[in-house]
């Protein structure tokens, strides 16, 4: 299934993985793939008019949710089905758009379509349908997304802040 998404959105996929087991949760979400995203996509909420970044949205999810033990890496977990429905639509709005490969910004715009408790924090952090759109019409998707320095540096710094902690 993954095949078809940029190197960029699987590890938004693989950082909601390492969020999902750090908060104790049974399954991956939303929240987690947003998380994910916020992680490696770090300039895709200024590309988005709105400011929201990883940690305070890590901060308020821990808010809504009880602390539970982490669950290790190498333990396999599953996808909640909202999740599941999430990045099946991903798919489809980047198939829509001519994408040969699911990118962040299709990750979000699936988020804010299916609605739900993410997209609506999303909503309340500023994100527009209409800023989504027009978004998602300017991507060339002639070219790979591919990460940006400030990717590799977030990347690098959540990697680092979860071996070390």
């Amino acid at each position: 299934m993954f095949e078809r998404y940029s190197e960029v959105a699987r590890g938004a996929i693989f950082f909601a993985r390492m969020e999902a087991g750090e908060a104790g949760a049974t399954s991956v979400d939303t929240e987690h793939l947003l998380m994910g995203i916020l992680a490696v996509d770090p300039e895709l909420s200024t590309q988005l008019g709105i400011e929201l970044d990883l940690t305070s949205f890590r901060n308020r999810s821990k808010q809504s949710h009880p602390s539970q033990p982490g669950v290790a890496f190498t333990i396999d977990m599953p996808i909640e089905l909202e999740l599941g429905k999430t990045l099946e639509r991903a798919m489809s709005i980047a198939a829509v758009h001519k994408c040969r490969e699911v990118r962040t910004e299709h990750l979000v715009a699936s988020l804010l379509e299916q609605g739900g408790h993410v997209a609506d924090c999303l909503r309340g952090f500023g994100l527009e349908e209409k800023a989504m759109t027009i978004l998602l019409t300017k991507i060339d998707c002639n070219k790979p997304q591919m990460p940006t320095e400030a990717t590799r540096d977030a990347m690098r710094t959540v990697l680092q802040s979860k071996m070390f902690s």
